[in-house]
């Protein structure tokens, strides 16, 4: 009996005891979030009370200096995150980035021991004195440098302002040496309405500048270079900040460099193929209109000026003019070799050979190789005329196999030394076309050559 009471005492005092712990728990968590809530609306009153005591007599128009005559130091530094688009055609790139302007502004100083321990402050870019800080040949930002509507203020009265935004300037690309070519674009800042009287910019470098860029497929960064220049005619001090960079040639080298190369092969083996095949003609177009395709596309993504034209450009226009020569030359020899196995075919028998003036379409075969044939052609030696037409005849049968008829009786025949003569000529005449063909293909090659160890070498100087 006496354990069972004193057990149901101790349970009774733990039923007393809890709540009473509960409620000092509760007390101590009310009284902990009070405080924190006594701080917060203290160090806020305190940015109140500090923006509406610096802002009561502050003018955002005056020299932020108790020395009018001294001018206001502006340190900036630029940072560059990514690199998006190069535009060659229209000559700008586009990237983002930020700024960092820092300065000293003598009417925005306070005690921090008046205010709470409160160091800094951010006020409204507005309401305080900003530097006149603008972005020449810029196609977005041209009086400002980007977008941040607030300005921290510490307590010794210096001002840091953190513009940023996408850029786009102008670039003037040197594609020259495309693909393998390396450009560099200037972004200029400097003052638009106001001289180093009022503000003079400083450049600051920041280390590990490259460390935060984000890679781009197309072109490789390969540093940021700044320098300080004064403008004398304006009294301004501008900072340039050269963007170096460099192509990644492998995607041009497989979809441009190397197919033109290849055609270029293709068109100098032209005169390759034999004039009977009768796919030479064939051939030679099909090259000149891949030529002209290539040269089409290529030009409607590069920049539309005469100062520097693309090596490659050079390269495709003179093998286009290599292939219609190619071509003007095929129909030379085609036309050559058509008129002489006519001719051959109108020989055939003796009679034909004898009545071969009379027919008109040989007529206008040879009608101008034989309006040329003077009188004294015609009172030379007939005998020896039809020996070098029987040889020369011979000759052509022997090495094209193209006119298997027999020539002796045409050959033996005296009455026709006049007629022999001019068959003569477009045998002759046809064997010139011939050798010209063969040269022209010694040419093409050894052109074709040349041109593409001088484009390679363009490349590398």
């Amino acid at each position: 009996m006496r354990l069972a009471t004193s057990s149901d005492q101790v349970c009774k005092k733990i039923v007393v005891w809890v709540p009473q712990i509960q409620v000092k728990m509760a007390g101590w968590w009310v009284a902990v979030l009070a405080v924190v809530l006594l701080i917060r609306v203290s160090v806020c009153t305190d940015a109140r009370v500090l923006e509406s005591r610096l802002l009561s007599n502050y003018s955002a128009i005056i020299k932020p200096r108790r020395d009018q005559s001294q001018s206001v130091l502006v340190n900036i530094t630029f940072t560059m995150n990514s690199l998006r688009t190069v535009e060659e055609r229209y000559q700008f790139i586009t990237f983002m980035g930020w700024f960092m302007v820092i300065w000293r502004d003598d009417f925005l100083v306070w005690d921090e021991r008046e205010f709470g321990g409160l160091k800094s402050v951010n006020i409204p870019y507005n309401k305080v004195w900003v530097p006149d800080v603008s972005m020449y040949f810029s196609e977005t930002n041209t009086h400002d440098l980007g977008i941040n509507p607030f300005v921290s203020v510490f307590s010794n009265g210096v001002v840091m302002w953190f513009p940023g935004d996408q850029y786009t300037i102008e670039c003037l690309l040197d594609i020259q040496k495309f693909p393998f070519d390396k450009q560099s674009c200037e972004l200029r800042i400097a003052a638009w309405q106001t001289t180093d009287w009022m503000q003079k910019l400083v450049p600051i470098k920041r280390e590990n500048e490259m460390a935060h860029l984000s890679e781009n497929g197309e072109w490789e960064v390969l540093g940021i270079d700044m320098r300080s220049v004064f403008i004398r005619e304006f009294n301004m001090t501008e900072v340039r900040y050269t963007l170096m960079m460099r192509r990644r040639p492998l995607y041009a080298l497989i979809s441009t460099v190397f197919p033109v190369v290849l055609l270029a092969v293709l068109n100098s083996l032209a005169h390759s193929l034999p004039v009977t095949s009768g796919e030479r003609m064939t051939y030679c177009l099909t090259v000149l209109l891949a030529f002209t395709v290539f040269l089409t596309l290529f030009e409607e993504n590069m920049p539309r000026k005469s100062t520097n034209i693309p090596f490659l450009s050079l390269y495709l226009c003179v093998h286009l003019i290599s292939s219609v020569l190619s071509i003007f030359i095929s129909i030379i020899v085609i036309r050559d070799r058509h008129l002489v196995v006519r001719a051959a075919n109108m020989f055939h028998s003796e009679s034909a050979h004898q009545n071969v003036y009379e027919n008109e379409a040989f007529q206008e075969s040879v009608v101008e190789v034989d309006h040329k044939v003077s009188k004294k052609v015609e009172n030379d030696d007939t005998a020896k005329t039809d020996e070098n037409c029987h040889k020369t005849r011979i000759d052509v049968e022997t090495e094209k196999n193209e006119s298997p008829h027999d020539v002796s009786s045409m050959a033996n025949n005296p009455s026709n030394g006049k007629t022999c003569l001019c068959y003569n000529r477009l045998l002759k005449r046809y064997e010139i076309c011939n050798r010209v063909d063969k040269l022209m293909m010694k040419i093409s090659v050894s052109f074709t050559l040349v041109s593409t160890v001088a484009l390679a070498l363009s490349f590398c100087l």
